[in-house]
């Protein structure tokens, strides 16, 4: 017996859904070095690629990747947010 599920195009229509806005700003300081020597200590490998795109951040396999060009606080934000997920598991 196999299930499978599918979709009628005929009911996708509507208003397309609002698009996410990242705009995240401040002034992280001291916090950015602080945040790498924590992930250090840690033994988590801190890199950046663009092929986790359209993710800002993500932690697989003892490394937490970011994807480039965020502002610094952009930035900070993505990695605590991965490291909090990380710290979860």
């Amino acid at each position: 017996m196999r299930i499978s599920l599918g979709l009628c195009l005929r009911q996708t229509e509507g208003a397309d859904l609002p698009e996410f806005e990242h705009n995240i700003s401040g002034e992280v300081g001291e916090h950015r070095d602080r945040m790498i020597a924590f992930l250090a200590q840690q033994n988590i490998k801190l890199e950046f690629n663009e092929k986790i795109a359209p993710a800002l951040g993500v932690s697989y396999g003892g490394k937490i990747a970011l994807l480039p060009g965020q502002s610094t606080a952009e930035e900070f934000s993505s990695r605590l947010q991965a490291a909090r997920y990380r710290a979860r598991r």
